[in-house]
């Protein structure tokens, strides 16, 4: 599957557009279930595009740098293609 569809860059736009936002305000705000936050985001933390930490019962997420970069539509540099892990 794609790393980046439509419904994965919409949550990632969100968070970028809001600074931090938890998966409740992205759930209803974009009219998504919890657990489809819930799933997205850990595809988008584990490809290093946001990072989220727990306050209370809320889940807290960030755009990183590499996310920002891939929004604003930044080329790798030219390099050796590493292969994952």
């Amino acid at each position: 599957s794609l790393l980046i569809g439509g419904t994965r860059a919409r949550i990632l736009d969100h968070v970028v557009g809001s600074g931090t936002s938890t998966s409740q305000v992205l759930a209803q705000r974009l009219y998504l279930s919890a657990a489809t936050v819930s799933y997205h985001t850990k595809v988008l933390r584990d490809a290093g595009l946001i990072t989220s930490r727990r306050e209370g019962v809320a889940v807290i997420h960030q755009v990183t740098m590499l996310g920002t970069a891939l929004l604003a539509g930044a080329t790798a540099p030219a390099g050796p293609a590493i292969p994952p892990p």
